[in-house]
């Protein structure tokens, strides 16, 4: 798992994003602590190796993730909720089932869509989420990193293999 992440920080140093050192054990601890949850090991393994990046990636993140800080985590249900934006993600709290239990790592596109992982043993799934719509963009937080390492985009954009929900219901007749 080590050497993934020892990937990612390549990948990303590779495309001139700055990732920044790892997070430190007492670091990972405090954030722990401070949040109330216990990270994956997945996520853990990635935190100690490169604790985000320093500065933006290449163009704006249309086309890499924006890996953020530690400190920069957070609940869908606080950290991403509460981005007024556009999009505006406030109804993701009632769309997605348990909300609370994912946590958001990253953006693309200046927040144009957000990416997390659900707080359960393996990190996942990873969902993509923008505004009040998600989808899965993989089963764990270990295998979101290979296949986005194999390719970027596809892991940063839905495609239309993707199911969006939440899933739009037919109109009813009167």
């Amino acid at each position: 798992m080590d050497s993934l992440f020892s990937r990612v920080a390549g990948y990303y140093e590779s495309i001139g994003a700055m990732p920044r050192p790892g997070a430190s054990g007492p670091q990972l601890q405090a954030f722990e602590g401070r949040n109330g949850l216990s990270l994956p090991a997945s996520v853990r393994a990635l935190y100690s190796t490169i604790d985000g990046l320093d500065g933006e990636v290449p163009e704006c993140g249309f086309h890499d993730l924006h890996l953020w800080r530690l400190h920069e985590l957070g609940r869908v249900n606080e950290r991403v909720a509460e981005f007024r934006g556009s999009p505006d993600y406030r109804s993701i709290v009632t769309a997605l089932p348990r909300s609370s239990e994912f946590i958001a790592f990253g953006d693309g596109a200046i927040w144009s869509h957000v990416l997390a992982f659900r707080l359960s043993e393996n990190g996942g799934p990873v969902i993509w989420i923008s505004g009040g719509v998600y989808t899965e963009m993989a089963p764990s937080f270990e295998e979101y990193w290979h296949r986005y390492l194999e390719n970027p985009d596809s892991m940063l954009w839905p495609t239309d293999a993707h199911e969006m929900l939440p899933a739009r219901r037919p109109a009813e007749h009167s």
